[in-house]
Parts: C-alpha cells; sequence; structure tokens
C-alpha cells in the first residue's frame, strides 16, 4: 500500500455541498480546482491516467457495461429528454430516474420502433433505463451525455461525427409522434415534463477488446463498466472503500455518484489519515477537483477553500 493512489467520482461538492466543516476543513489542504464540468467523467478519470479517451461509440461502450454483450453495430445512446421552452430559447432537461418510469421508457422506444424501425434503416431499444439507436448510416451526435448537457441550450453541444442531415431529419420526425403521445399526454395529467425530444449521443462502434493496464475498477457506472470491459481489466461492483483497497493494495478508481458525499468522505478521510491511502483525487460531479498528496495531511493552516462554499483561502 506504500503508493496505493485512489481516484474517486462522486457527487457534486462545490458551493456548500459538502456540509461537514471538518470535511471542508480536511478536503481544503489538498489542491483544489474547479474543472469544466461539461466532460463525461471517464474522459477526466482517463486523462489523470494517461490515457486518452476514445472519439466515439460512448454509446456502445454504455451499451457493453449495461449488458454484458459487445455490440458490432453503430449506435448512438439515445436518452429521453424535455426541451424547456424559454423566452428566448430551448433548454435541455435531462429526465433523472425518479421523474421518469421504465415501463414509459420502454412504450416510447416500442412506438418509435413501430413508426420509424420499418425497413430496418433505424432501430429503437430500450432497456427501460437507456435507449438507443441502431442506424445504417451513422448519423451525427453530441459528445456528452443528457445529464451533462442539462440545462443548456442544444446548440452548445452540436452534433458531430455521421451525418447532420439525417441527424436533423429524424428528430424532427420523433419530435412530432412524441407530440401526442399517450406516455405524454399522461404525464401532463400529472403535471410531469413532457419527453418532447431524445439525446442523441456517443454515436461509434465499440471497440476490439483489448488488454491495457488499468487500475482496479469499483462501479455501477455503465460507461465507466463498458471501457474497462474493453481494455479486459479487472471492474468490480463498489461496496465500501476500505473493502477496495484491501483488494486493490496498489489503488483503484471507484465511481460512487450514488452514494451520499458526507458518507464517502468519511470512509476516505479515514483511510488517508491512517496512511493507508498515500494519493486521493476527488473528481466531483460538478467539476469540482481536489487532490491529495502524502503530506497534504500536515497543511494545517490551510483555511476553508471558498470553492467548498466555507471561509476565505490565504
Amino acid at each position: 500500500m506504500k503508493d496505493a493512489h485512489a481516484i474517486v467520482v462522486l457527487p457534486d461538492g462545490a458551493n456548500g455541498q459538502v456540509s461537514d466543516s471538518a470535511h471542508r476543513r480536511w478536503l481544503s489542504r489538498g489542491d483544489v480546482s474547479l474543472q469544466n464540468p461539461e466532460t463525461e467523467s471517464l474522459v477526466t478519470v482517463l486523462s489523470l491516467l494517461g490515457m486518452r479517451a476514445p472519439e466515439s461509440g460512448m454509446a456502445a461502450l454504455r451499451f457493453w457495461g449495461q449488458t454484458g454483450d459487445r455490440s458490432n453495430r453503430w449506435m448512438a445512446a439515445a436518452d429521453p429528454i424535455h426541451l424547456e421552452a424559454r423566452l428566448r430559447d430551448l433548454r435541455i432537461r435531462s429526465l433523472a430516474p425518479d421523474l421518469i418510469a421504465p415501463e414509459e421508457i420502454r412504450s416510447v422506444f416500442e412506438m418509435l420502433q413501430e413508426e420509424l424501425g420499418a425497413g430496418n434503416r433505424y432501430s429503437f431499444t430500450s432497456n427501460g433505463v437507456s435507449g438507443y439507436l441502431h442506424s445504417e448510416q451513422p448519423l451525427a451526435t453530441a459528445s456528452v451525455s443528457a445529464v451533462i448537457a442539462d440545462g443548456h441550450v442544444p446548440d452548445r453541444f452540436p452534433p458531430s461525427g455521421g451525418s447532420r442531415r439525417l441527424f436533423h431529419q429524424l428528430l424532427g420526425e420523433l419530435q412530432m409522434l412524441l407530440h401526442d403521445n399517450e406516455v405524454n399526454l399522461e404525464r401532463q395529467k400529472a403535471g410531469l415534463p413532457v419527453i418532447n425530444s431524445l439525446w442523441f449521443w456517443g454515436g461509434g462502434i465499440a471497440p476490439e477488446p483489448a488488454e491495457r493496464p488499468m487500475p482496479d475498477l469499483y462501479s455501477a457506472n455503465s460507461l465507466f463498466n463498458g471501457f474497462w470491459s474493453s481494455c479486459l481489466a479487472r471492474a468490480e461492483p463498489f461496496e465500501d472503500f476500505a473493502e477496495c483497497l484491501s483488494r486493490s493494495p496498489q489503488g483503484f478508481v471507484a465511481v460512487v455518484s450514488e452514494l451520499p458525499v458526507q458518507d464517502g468522505l468519511h470512509s476516505l478521510k479515514k483511510l488517508f489519515g491512517s496512511g493507508q491511502l498515500r494519493r486521493l483525487t476527488l473528481l466531483f460531479s460538478d467539476g469540482l477537483t481536489i487532490s491529495h498528496g502524502r503530506f497534504d495531511r500536515l497543511r494545517f493552516w490551510r483555511r476553508e477553500d471558498p470553492l467548498l462554499g466555507g471561509g476565505e483561502s490565504d
């Protein structure tokens, strides 16, 4: 465990999200910065590992991570979204799991397959959690997921890597079909945001599996799991950080976006304080990044970093 390094992906942490002042003081002893949150966490983690992210095929990797199967067909992720009409523009609103039921996703994709999948030019599939588009001819797609694009105008993430004409044509057709769809009529009655579009992103073909040296991964994140599968690397479900370090004493990557920030920080602080972890890099989903080295624990004089929402820094 001499040089054990953990890279951990956590939920939002800036601007007071870390409510425990003791945790804020501890985190402020490291190098704190705010990075661009408009990048997939996988891309950031691979950069830290000195690796380049795939230029295409993110959707295929997510599918691989969800199903355990590598598809050799071109595919794009097709995330149900709500386009919110504002005074001057449209804003993307991703639909969290608590805002959309699996049966609604399945119903929408069954309708789209029936209406647009004839002739096998397009194929729409869904597992009730995520949706996918298969196409004979590659379409232009965005580079980031709807979660990353949430709150922005669609033009901020222009589609690329395929036919823009087919992209706009398909988008227009499916938006008309969604307008009076039964699922949306029921959602309107319930006061829920309607599914008035799909967010196509990550188009491409899954890479051929090839062994690459990777740290062990502990995650339920499908995109991470799919990339690790493509590298023939070890990936297991996350239990707790102590167990991760026990199984991977050389270090690991953990993606725990659903774990409450306070719980995760409590465990990591304990491992780092005991010397079991020598290096720790925390990547929060809002772009907050904190790196701790072996001597950072001695920086007692540091005040709470303002990025964390408490006090003033030196």
